[in-house]
């Protein structure tokens, strides 16, 4: 073999290997998509076969599936960098921050603006009382991360004891008055079975996008926080852009809402929940590189809903494209 044919195979490699990130990415779309898609038919199906309301399957079945990719990025975050060292436990901590506020402003800002560019959303009281509670809960987490407050098993429990308590009013407050118990879908064990494949499929997915993303992101040098409230908070949360999208897509609205803000406030009493079990979540002030602008935009966005709901009774394509132009400012002034 001659210098001229080495010099061309180590460009090809070089090429394969310069391209396989994106090819992957674009391969765990695609998984997410028909996921997504197969998740949705089986829970419309699954609520018609349990004569349960639409929002309930949205705000549990649909919403923990969703929810897991932020539990398992921020578990992985904890067992890889959780050592004896604080270094370690702070890029843990931002990480696992990161990725749950991240993920909050991108299903609403993101994922509720998309759909509502498609489809007009109309909001009911009980998302207006969801709403404030998740303002309520991502205030509480903003106050202990600027103070420096350590949220440790102590909080972990009562976040979880908080999710028990959210669906039991859950169930209470949205009994189905619309389904009629449907005996020509697919047999209950089939759709769960398939629920559960596609729940496997939409980890994989997002799997996929979030570790080339990060691959391709590590050239650019943020840190780890902006990171975690930029790449792999818009990563963890494309199941909840795919499944709202598939939502919208059969005009199942309720799905998409119980979808969207269920899975905001899994976030933080399920996941971090869960992560605070495992180590104290904390995150020194100096960590924080524009905290209060990314603070403020939680608060806003889900202020800006609250205001739709008082006033509109809606969320319109227009406060859709209103939300879409925050989120990409917000993520243009972290990089």
């Amino acid at each position: 073999m001659t210098i001229n044919d080495d010099g061309t195979l180590l460009g090809i490699l070089l090429l394969i290997n310069n391209l396989l990130p994106f090819i992957l990415f674009f391969i765990g779309c695609s998984i997410l998509y028909f996921s997504a898609e197969s998740f949705i038919d089986n829970s419309i199906n699954l609520s018609k076969k349990l004569n349960i309301s639409p929002i309930i399957i949205g705000a549990s079945v649909i919403a923990i599936g969703t929810s897991l990719p932020e539990l398992l990025v921020s578990l992985f975050s904890i067992f890889k960098h959780n050592t004896s060292n604080d270094i370690g436990n702070l890029v843990s901590s931002s990480i696992v921050i990161g990725n749950i506020l991240g993920s909050n402003i991108a299903n609403i800002a993101l994922v509720m603006g998309f759909c509502a560019v498609i489809h007009n959303i109309v909001l009911n009281i009980n998302i207006l009382k969801d709403l404030l509670f998740i303002t309520l809960l991502g205030f509480y987490v903003l106050v202990c991360v600027y103070y420096e407050i350590p949220i440790n098993y102590i909080h972990g429990i009562l976040l979880l004891l908080s999710f028990i308590a959210y669906f039991y009013y859950l169930i209470k407050n949205n009994s189905n008055n619309e389904n009629e118990i449907d005996n020509n879908t697919k047999s209950l064990f089939i759709c769960l079975i398939i629920i559960f494949i596609s729940i496997i499929g939409l980890s994989l997915g997002t799997n996929l996008i979030v570790d080339n993303a990060l691959n391709i992101s590590k050239i650019i040098g943020v840190s780890e926080l902006n990171i975690g409230f930029s790449i792999v908070a818009l990563g963890t949360s494309l199941p909840e852009l795919f499944t709202s999208l598939a939502a919208v897509k059969r005009g199942n609205v309720n799905l998409l809402l119980g979808n969207v803000i269920g899975s905001n406030i899994l976030n933080i009493i399920f996941v971090l929940g869960i992560s605070s079990l495992f180590t104290n979540i904390s995150i020194q002030a100096e960590m924080l590189e524009g905290g209060y602008f990314i603070g403020f935009i939680f608060i806003f966005t889900h202020i800006f809903l609250i205001l739709n709901y008082i006033f509109f009774k809606s969320l319109s394509k227009f406060s859709g494209m209103i939300l879409l132009i925050i989120y990409v400012y917000f993520i243009y002034k972290l990089f």
